[in-house]
């Protein structure tokens, strides 16, 4: 698919900071190289804006429980890594503290295993996870989504490469 340059810069610098990230990763997962599941072919700040979007999304929908049983977190290490780089500290703290139920801290990378080990969790754990969700919708999502299109204006020459295109049918020439 191809996007007009106003239309982008349009999109990337909206005054609503989810309709901003939401559209710029609508583009760059329209491109046919990306594939939904393992977001293969992302440059690293969309790849990261879309592991906050999924995990913000998954526990948002069905807490830690929910994260840890979707495919998704498969990214954990990854997605630790983007709170960081975007400046989420708040959802890195909740994740790492999430993650500790696991062995070690680490979570499965076996899509069934992890499912396996989710089902068995203590109640205690899973008061834990949804201690930490509660703790996740008491941050404020548009301060969070805000942060997340600062960074995507910030590392716009490594994301435009994927985005941005010329389109005769939208040009102003």
């Amino acid at each position: 698919m191809m996007y007009a340059k106003d239309y982008v810069s349009k999109t990337l610098y909206d005054s609503d900071p989810f309709e901003a990230v939401y559209g710029i990763l609508q583009m760059i997962a329209s491109n046919p190289k990306i594939d939904d599941l393992t977001l293969s072919a992302m440059n690293r700040p969309a790849f990261y804006g879309q592991l906050f979007l999924n995990y913000q999304g998954e526990v948002g929908n069905g807490g830690h429980w929910q994260f840890f049983w979707n495919p998704y977190a498969d990214f954990t290490g990854q997605t630790l890594l983007g709170l960081e780089e975007i400046g989420l500290q708040n959802y890195q703290d909740i994740l790492m503290r999430a993650c500790a139920v696991f062995d070690k801290g680490v979570v499965i990378q076996t899509l069934e295993k992890r499912r396996m080990f989710v089902e068995s969790v203590s109640q205690k754990q899973n008061r834990l996870w949804a201690g930490l969700d509660n703790e996740m919708y008491g941050i404020d999502i548009d301060v969070s989504f805000k942060s997340v299109q600062n960074y995507f204006i910030s590392h716009w020459d490594e994301i435009r490469p994927d985005t941005e295109f010329e389109n005769p049918l939208f040009s102003t020439d």
